[in-house]
């Protein structure tokens, strides 16, 4: 067994020897290619995708204070629109979209809407936490 640099030459010399092998891809070169791996058909290969119980704790400890800084976040933004009167909402989703873009995988999962205000002129945030199995209202 050897480790060596995966590059198309050497996939291609290992596949002419019908030699069996394992390529080893960063999880974010996969993301570039994964639509094309889920549609392709009557596969000549096997992809396995492959972490340890360790990295998927740090991803999710990592994923769970992004969610837990956008939502301070949006309670904040939420708590002055209850309080004053708003007359721009699109200066709110202008508040709203940077702290989206720091927090992008959490920004992924959270999905915000401003509420538009009545006869009181007073806005509020509605949030709801979508995943694959379903999806909760937060507030």
């Amino acid at each position: 067994m050897d480790r060596a640099m995966v590059c198309e030459k050497h996939i291609a010399f290992l596949r002419q020897r019908h030699a069996r092998y394992l390529v080893g891809t960063p999880k974010a070169d996969l993301r570039h290619f994964e639509r094309e791996l889920a549609e392709k058909e009557n596969w000549a290969e096997q992809y396995a995708l492959c972490c340890s119980e360790a990295h998927s704790a740090k991803e999710w400890a990592m994923l769970e204070r992004q969610m837990a800084g956008l939502s301070e976040e949006l309670a904040k933004i939420d708590s002055g629109l209850r309080t004053r009167s708003v007359s721009d909402l699109e200066k709110v989703g202008r508040r709203i979209g940077p702290l989206q873009g720091r927090c992008q995988e959490a920004a992924r999962l959270l999905k915000v809407a401003v509420i538009s205000p009545h006869k009181s002129r007073r806005a509020s945030l509605g949030s709801v936490i979508s995943d694959l199995g379903g999806v909760a209202a937060l507030a």
